[in-house]
């Protein structure tokens, strides 16, 4: 785990803890109501499956 800064659409910054995923797609996966408490868009859900083959929808 490490920590990553988000940046929400009014500017300000939250720090999380981050997992990198060995089967890292260039899209960060995030839930429905994260991605809308940062005000960000939301462009497309898609179903993800992690290295240890767990599927997230």
């Amino acid at each position: 785990m490490f920590e990553i800064d988000l940046i929400a659409a009014d500017g300000s910054v939250i720090t999380v803890e981050a997992l990198l995923d060995t089967g890292f797609t260039d899209w960060i996966a995030m839930d429905i109501q994260d991605v809308e408490s940062l005000g960000w868009l939301h462009i497309d859900k898609q179903e993800m499956r992690t290295a240890r083959r767990d599927v997230r929808d």
